[in-house]
């Protein structure tokens, strides 16, 4: 069974494309910014505030990792998918490392 491409008939210019071309094109400035005036033009870094970008991911990462184990345990257990029962302890630890980094950071 063989398939022959051919061209689709509808418009590419769609209100999705154009919204994630605006997303393209403020990411390109941003990157421009970036790279022209330096990591403190974008994240207002300073050597008097030096910590403003590591913390934000750091806390963001660790709520990420949290976030996701205990949606894990939520589905095995209260939601009744015990397919996902083998992976609960190993997803409630990456929790608890992730509340664990957010509280040191």
């Amino acid at each position: 069974m063989t398939h022959h491409p051919y061209p689709l008939k509808v418009k590419f210019w769609t209100p999705g494309v154009l919204v994630l071309l605006a997303l393209v094109v403020a990411g390109a400035v941003a990157v421009v910014a970036r790279f022209t005036g330096g990591i403190g033009y974008v994240s207002n870094l300073t050597t008097a505030r030096p910590w403003g970008l590591w913390i934000g991911v750091d806390v963001a990462s660790g709520v990420a990792l949290a976030a996701g184990g205990f949606t894990t345990a939520f589905l095995a257990h209260i939601a009744g998918r015990h397919l996902f029962e083998p992976v609960v302890r190993p997803a409630l630890l990456t929790a608890m490392l992730g509340y664990t980094f957010v509280v040191l950071s």
